[in-house]
């Protein structure tokens, strides 16, 4: 290998990666083919996991490169979520075990720990790569590089995500300037982000030569990578492309919940996965001292048609129900309403991944009593189709765009055209609204069904996804 850094040296970058959502980290993929490649640790550890996409990137690199008897590799979370990525249930840390462990469990370990409890499992100057990237304040992530330092080894690198975030009280970035005082730091802007820092005075000399070439030629550096990522992922939709190897999108139900002067985030959520059928019942627990104002139900981050049938509250002995009647004030809906009888509830069809309801519960509580008590509210929800294909999802988006234009335009000609003659329009718009997604879902059926014939003839070899892109 040469002194200079060349990325034809490093065809690992061509990898196809496994991904399921949610895609923020997946543009840093191919970044993090290379560097496995650049620095070739003996021990690499990531604060943060969540579903898997940069942990097992990073574990298909090293075997790729046949690392496996020098590189272990260990992800530590507690799978439990945050107020910057979402609270959820066990069920992410099972998807992403039963993946990882028959793939790479000879190589690596999934931690469930809080990072702290899990600083003694390792010794001091014993970390290669370190990847942070869990909660997102300015304290967090300076507290989680300053406990983990003593871990590091003389050639350690250390990686932080979310490094262009500047909204939600991301703090990564404050911290990056802090870092430049002591340390030299390249950062990519796409993805969210991600900082590069060469913390060890001997990390290796094809890393060097990369930080020397990204130093002197950001714009190009971060070009080359962009491409790559846009590979991977749309980077007008946002979805998987076929560079990538997409898992199906798991249905999860999502409530956020807030008060009067706040807003709906993800440090005020909770999370149920959809085991699946077309109707379930989800309840949301709040702690005892939580009644708020207004709640957020998003069915799925997915294209489809849903229906809320029922929005039932309980505080102890008490219960209260609230009929989810189309039209009623105390429901808005993201998504276009789909003509429905009352006692079928709110019947709505989205074409983006934002589909949701909001509630407002003010002065409900109040009629329920029993105050102190924890507090729960159930949901009813019909879904009747919902598009979990990545790549249709895709064109999904794009159709509600095109749909978007079309609203726009009746906006404009409201003031011009007669009352009965918009009024036909719009029945015209859901009536192209259910035919779209009537095709969606034919499509989605297709694909299945092809994907099993070709699932009951083609050979086993490969079938890990840990072969080249072709």
């Amino acid at each position: 290998m040469t002194s200079e850094f060349r990325l034809q040296d490093h065809p690992v970058i061509f990898l196809k990666p496994h991904i399921t959502h949610p895609y923020a980290w997946v543009g840093h993929i191919p970044f993090m083919y290379v560097l496995a490649d650049l620095l070739r640790p003996r021990s690499f550890v990531e604060l943060g996991t969540d579903s898997g996409n940069s942990f097992l990137a990073f574990c298909q690199a090293v075997k790729a490169l046949g690392l496996q008897s020098q590189t272990h590799c260990y992800a530590v979370d507690c799978w439990k979520g945050d107020e910057h990525a979402r609270f959820y249930g066990d069920q992410v840390y099972q998807t992403l075990s039963s993946y990882q462990k028959p793939r790479y469990g000879d190589f690596s370990t999934l931690v469930k720990a809080y990072f702290d409890d899990a600083l003694e499992q390792f010794e001091d100057g014993s970390i290669d790569l370190l990847h942070i990237d869990g909660l997102h304040t300015y304290d967090a992530v300076k507290h989680d590089f300053e406990t983990w330092l003593p871990k590091l080894s003389p050639s350690a690198v250390v990686i932080f995500h979310d490094s262009a975030v500047h909204d939600r009280n991301f703090g990564v970035h404050t911290f990056m300037k802090e870092l430049r005082a002591t340390y030299e730091v390249f950062e990519f802007n796409h993805s969210n982000g991600l900082g590069v820092v060469p913390v060890g005075p001997d990390v290796p000399e094809a890393f060097k030569a990369f930080m020397r070439e990204a130093m002197s030629r950001p714009e190009a550096t971060r070009a080359i990578f962009e491409a790559a990522a846009a590979a991977l992922l749309d980077p007008e939709t946002g979805m998987p492309s076929g560079g990538a190897d997409a898992v199906e999108h798991s249905i999860e139900c999502l409530m956020y919940y807030r008060n009067d002067g706040q807003i709906f985030e993800e440090a005020r959520s909770l999370s149920i996965i959809h085991a699946g059928g077309t109707d379930a019942t989800f309840e949301f627990e709040f702690p005892a001292d939580q009644r708020p104002h207004h709640v957020r139900v998003d069915p799925a981050s997915l294209p489809g048609t849903y229906r809320l049938v029922k929005v039932g509250l309980r505080a102890g002995g008490a219960t209260m129900n609230l009929f989810a009647e189309p039209g009623a004030p105390r429901f808005v809906v993201n998504g276009d309403m789909l003509p429905s009888a009352i006692q079928e509830g709110i019947r709505f069809v989205s074409l983006h991944n934002d589909p949701y309801v909001e509630i407002d519960l003010r002065g409900v509580w109040e009629q329920l009593g029993n105050d102190g008590q924890a507090s729960t509210v159930v949901l009813g929800v019909a879904y009747e189709d919902v598009v979990t294909s990545p790549a249709l999802q895709a064109v999904a988006v794009r159709a509600a765009q095109a749909i978007q234009q079309l609203k726009d335009k009746l906006q404009r000609q409201r003031q011009e055209k007669p009352l009965a003659q918009l009024s036909s329009m719009v029945r015209a718009q859901h009536a192209a609204l259910e035919q779209q997604l009537a095709t969606l879902v034919q499509s989605q059926a297709n694909l299945e069904q092809r994907l099993a014939e070709l699932a009951g003839t083609s050979p086993a070899a490969g079938a890990n996804g840990d072969t080249a892109q072709t």
